[in-house]
């Protein structure tokens, strides 16, 4: 199989299951509601506290199981064995420890790749002031600028979660192994595969800075009226939150593909049939 007809089927499979969609679609929504209610417990008791704590904890759990059920799922895509989606989200379940560990370090990782921001301002003007004359008279403040807040976006919604990506998936499908050697199995699968990393990039630019802008769009106020305001709102709303998921579930597409590919090489070597 040619590297265009594998990354074209990374693409299609993202629409495979439509059951998975509608999960992926109503259950964030719901997380999302149950949140907002989360925020309105009070804090003012011991009971009010302990609440919040079991709230917490079961938000996180389900967010938890519900991004991890979609990675397995696409993990076990081609093979027969547990390649269903209540099979994928009950393997998520059994491994749900080692995943939210793995999910604690990714959070790690991006809060480190964010601190990047606080040169944002003062990179810039120091990058031109290291370049020769003749190119800051061709080159403005403002390419540099674009240019360091690009990288900086990479490097936060590109680079951090592409790098621990891989173990996600590992340790969703395989537990506490996903952390050790099957895990990097995968990880040095993805990080060589270019194409991997072009979808994460297209990802990140449709699932961040696309809907960040479509959110930006705004009707001129001075012609339009509260119901154009409300249905813009509306349909701006609604485009940025299936962008999300359409780039979630590429991404999981990709990466559980290679996970996958890794899963049937390993039960190969070991003397088990793959798919």
């Amino acid at each position: 199989m040619s590297k265009f007809v594998w990354a074209s089927e990374t693409f299609r499979s993202t629409f495979r299951s439509g059951r998975l969609w509608m999960i992926q679609v109503v259950a964030n929504a719901a997380l999302f509601g149950l949140f907002v209610l989360w925020l309105w417990i009070p804090v003012a008791t011991a009971w009010h506290l302990t609440w919040n704590l079991v709230g917490a904890l079961l938000l996180a759990a389900l967010t938890l199981l519900l991004q991890a059920g979609t990675l397995q799922y696409f993990s076990a895509v081609g093979r027969p064995e547990g390649s269903g989606v209540a099979a994928a989200f009950r393997t998520a379940w059994r491994n749900l420890p080692a995943f939210a560990i793995c999910v604690a370090l990714l959070c790690l990782l991006w809060y480190f790749a964010g601190t990047a921001a606080r040169y944002e301002e003062t990179l810039p003007n120091y990058l031109r002031s290291l370049a020769p004359q003749f190119l800051r008279n061709f080159v403005s403040l403002h390419v540099y600028e674009n240019a360091v807040a690009a990288g900086l976006f990479a490097l936060q919604w590109i680079v951090a979660p592409g790098l621990m990506l891989p173990f996600l998936a590992a340790t969703a499908a395989d537990g506490f192994a996903g952390l050790a050697r099957r895990g990097f199995a995968t990880w040095i699968k993805c990080a060589g595969n270019l194409w991997y990393w072009g979808i994460v990039d297209v990802c990140a630019v449709m699932g961040v800075y696309w809907t960040g802008r479509i959110m930006d769009w705004t009707p001129d106020f001075q012609t339009s009226t509260l119901s154009r305001e409300t249905s813009s709102l509306v349909f701006r709303g609604m485009a940025s939150y299936l962008f999300m998921i359409w780039a979630w579930m590429l991404v999981c597409s990709v990466t559980g593909r290679l996970n996958g590919e890794c899963i049937g090489v390993s039960n190969s070597i070991k003397g088990h049939p793959t798919a």
